[in-house]
């Protein structure tokens, strides 16, 4: 649900090169046609960048996660799954979209995912994680999930790309 193959604001290519699109960091730093970083660490409401369509046999298509708000007064618990990954493709895997929960206790020990997409094999990624905020107001059951939090980015031989984000604020950290 985020941006298409071939766009977004992270979108790098340059008619040649593999593409590793960037969302919450880079994809790719060292190459002169990455973009910049966008969206907020605070309030992650951002789709994620989509990567390369390839044509011919491979016909693939790199869509990037979308964005995801969850807004409980009370408690929320999780055993299951929210995601706003990348999807599959062949060798340019597009960003993790953004997720963002304002809870009033998170409990469970589900998954919360805004990874990068993945190639080839379901633990190869390349291309940047995507953004996640979770604010619980109340602070009663503090520290109550104990799932999953990820926005990996992903990596290629030596080539890094860059990792997401993780911002969490809980009733206790405000004054």
């Amino acid at each position: 649900k985020g941006y298409r193959a071939n766009n977004g604001p992270g979108y790098a290519y340059d008619g040649m090169n593999q593409n590793f699109s960037g969302y919450a960091s880079y994809g790719r730093p060292e190459v002169p046609y990455a973009k910049a970083c966008y969206g907020s660490v605070f309030a992650p409401f951002d789709w994620g960048s989509g990567s390369v369509i390839h044509t011919g046999s491979f016909n693939t298509r790199g869509d990037a996660g979308g964005a995801v708000k969850i807004s409980v007064k009370g408690a929320m618990h999780l055993d299951g799954t929210i995601n706003a990954d990348g999807t599959h493709e062949y060798d340019t895997a597009p960003t993790g979209g953004s997720i963002y929960l304002d809870v009033g206790v998170l409990s469970g020990s589900g998954s919360i995912s805004a990874a990068a997409g993945t190639i080839g094999q379901p633990v190869d990624r390349r291309g940047s994680g995507g953004r996640i905020a979770i604010y619980e107001s109340l602070n009663s059951m503090h520290g109550a999930f104990e799932g999953k939090i990820k926005a990996y980015g992903g990596f290629w031989g030596s080539n890094h790309t860059g990792c997401g984000t993780i911002y969490l604020e809980s009733g206790d950290d405000i004054p």
